[in-house]
């Protein structure tokens, strides 16, 4: 084995892909296998398998775009156990045995994948990688490569790859976590909840964030509405008070007009200019506590989802046809609104356009002041954690971690929640005014105390 290339050696690019194919390339002809199983792994080790073997006798280069394959080159020949629990154990030992009977020398080094630079070694790995799934294309139609295929495209998140594809979850799993574009965004979900609209337009976040790659229109105006988490975003040169109000207006064309309209203190959002477009469109507009961005956490969240999407988006075959920031953040919103779904199937934008009608759930729900359980109560809206009840005689609606709560009916599993026809949605009632007042709720059962609406 060596450390660098070996000169005028034979120079190969092997490739795994995830629906079970193994690929060599040597720079004219090209080595295909199917793999047992849907291990990426394991179609990467197959694939170098197939490069010592057929290329046994002379000098030999091989270029791969699995950091796990070269990384396993290093220390390899070396090791003097492999142990048994690995999947690929068997696979490993050929590896070893193969690099050991060599005569002759051995380079094995990582090239990254879809990196577009050029060059014949990029070259060389972008036709491997073609073959993989070329192989896929014409042997495999199922659902997984459908799904791999519009994922490639959209780059949504499993929850959505599932609705629109009809694969399993754990394909759809295992596409997004494999997504080099992906792996980096994925996060584990928060169990906070921010108090929001109880129905489409009835409170609206807006703020500005920044994304520097689009230059002159680094500035992007942000809005969403609470309540179905439609998101409606614009590209600016600044963030004045012209900009929100022209971010406003186009907003209002495509959302409607928002009840109550929550920003922070920036000098914008309380300039005379924004008070008085908001008194003439008859907008309550509210403004977070100072210094306080927990008040502006849903559209602190849209921030990052959005930036999270014009990412994935620039790798995504759609926008190879259209560019600019415009463009880019068109399909963005179109992704975000009209394909990513919740848990019953809907979109943002069904959400917003399309509310469920009224339907009256209640549920028993305990009181963490005193720690008894109260009366049944109205179910006014269910969120991932938490569910928002309006208990008789009292003023306003008030939020309850998912787990303090109980059916009406004993007979039902104790800790199921009466679902809606839509997880998120709202069940309406006469709505609350917009308020700052906090929430008294216990910090340890998931919700922050203090959280303002």
């Amino acid at each position: 084995m060596k450390r660098e290339p070996i000169p005028k050696a034979q120079t190969v690019y092997t490739d795994g892909a995830k629906n079970g194919f193994a690929v060599v390339f040597d720079g004219s002809q090209i080595l295909r296998q199917p793999v047992s199983g849907q291990s990426a792994q394991k179609a990467e080790v197959e694939a170098l398998i197939i490069a010592l073997k057929v290329y046994s006798s002379i000098p030999l280069n091989v270029y791969t775009d699995s950091l796990y394959v070269a990384n396993l080159a290093l220390v390899i020949e070396t090791a003097s156990y492999i142990g048994k629990q690995s999947t690929i154990t068997e696979q490993l030992q050929v590896v070893q045995l193969l690099i050991w009977a060599r005569r002759d020398p051995l380079y094995i080094g990582h090239i990254r994948s879809h990196s577009g630079l050029p060059g014949p070694l990029s070259e060389g790995n972008a036709k491997a990688d073609a073959a993989t799934h070329a192989v896929g294309l014409s042997c495999v139609t199922t659902k997984y490569d459908k799904a791999l295929q519009f994922h490639n495209k959209f780059h949504l998140n499993a929850q959505s790859l599932r609705f629109h594809t009809g694969c399993s979850r754990d394909q759809a799993l295992q596409i997004v976590s494999l997504c080099p574009t992906c792996a980096p965004f994925i996060h584990s979900p928060s169990l906070g909840v921010n108090p929001r609209g109880l129905q489409p337009n009835d409170v609206w976040q807006t703020d500005v964030t920044h994304f520097p790659s689009f230059g002159k229109l680094s500035f992007i105006h942000v809005s969403t509405d609470t309540y179905s988490g439609f998101i409606f975003a614009t590209l600016h040169t600044g963030e004045k008070a012209k900009d929100v109000i022209s971010h406003l207006l186009k907003a209002f064309s495509s959302m409607g007009t928002p009840r109550c309209l929550k920003t922070d203190n920036g000098p914008a959002y309380v300039s005379q200019a924004v008070q008085r477009f908001c008194t003439q469109w008859e907008i309550n507009h509210k403004t977070g506590i100072p210094y306080n961005p927990q008040g502006q956490a849903i559209v602190e969240r849209a921030h990052q989802h959005l930036k999270t999407y014009l990412q994935k988006t620039k790798e995504g075959e759609i926008y190879r046809n259209c560019q600019g920031p415009q463009a880019l953040l068109s399909i963005t919103l179109f992704t975000l609104n009209f394909l990513l779904t919740d848990t019953g199937g809907r979109t943002a934008a069904q959400r917003h356009f399309s509310p469920p009608t009224v339907q009256d759930a209640q549920i028993r729900w305990k009181d963490l002041s005193t720690g008894k359980w109260q009366p049944p109560a109205p179910l006014l809206a269910r969120v991932r954690g938490a569910v928002c009840v309006f208990p008789p005689g009292t003023e306003k609606p008030i939020w309850i971690p998912e787990r303090c709560t109980r059916p009406v009916n004993e007979n039902s599993r104790q800790n199921e929640v009466p679902k809606m026809a839509d997880p998120a949605a709202v069940v309406l009632t006469p709505s609350s005014e917009c308020r700052d007042t906090p929430h008294e709720l216990d910090p340890a059962c998931g919700i922050p105390s203090g959280q303002v609406c």
